[in-house]
Parts: structure tokens; sequence; C-alpha cells
């Protein structure tokens, strides 16, 4: 029992230095295709958590825009939209990311 706990934490540790590694946008050396795959898995979900908080930022900041305006008897439309590139992770390819708002 003791040796498969200590094989985990090994596990866990060496996986936690591969994403550090990842965030870095170093490349990383081949070590077997179960560690391929689970680096995919990583960087798929890194990519898709990033481009949900873009989206969040975005439609924060458009709450905040329209805050603002009204406190400055601006103009902040209810409802906008873009699409924008932007890389996620170091190594990843630009992606169009379609940013939408609307506020009540």
């Amino acid at each position: 029992m003791t040796n498969d706990v200590a094989s985990s934490s090994s596990s866990i540790n060496k996986t936690i230095k591969e994403i550090d590694t990842i965030l870095d946008g170093a490349d990383l050396k081949f070590e077997g295709p179960l560690r391929e795959k689970l680096r995919k898995k990583i960087i798929k979900a890194m990519e898709v958590i990033g481009t949900e908080w873009y989206s969040r930022g975005f439609k924060r900041g458009h709450l905040v825009a329209a805050k603002m305006a009204k406190k400055t008897d601006g103009k902040v439309p209810k409802k906008i939209s873009i699409d924008m590139s932007r890389k996620i992770t170091k190594k990843s390819k630009a992606r169009i990311i379609k940013l939408r708002s609307k506020i009540k």
C-alpha cells in the first residue's frame, strides 16, 4: 500500500511539473503514449477553460462599462459582439473566439 501511495504521489508531482512546463511554453520530451495522451488532454482542458474565462472577462467588462455609463450619462450598447483571435497557451495556435454580451 505504501509503495502505491509513493508512486501515485510521484506521478502527480510529475504531472504538475509538466503543467508548469506547458504554461511556460517549453517543449516536453516524449515519454510514452499514455503520457502523451495525458498531455494532450491537459492542453485541451487549458484551452477550454482559458476560452471560457476570456469570454467571462468580456461580459464582465461590458457590465462594468454599463454601470459606469449610468453614472456619467454615457451610452453603452445593450448588446455587443466581436470575433477575436487569441492564443490561449503559448504553444497553441491562434483561434477565433466569438465574444458576445447582452445586458438588461
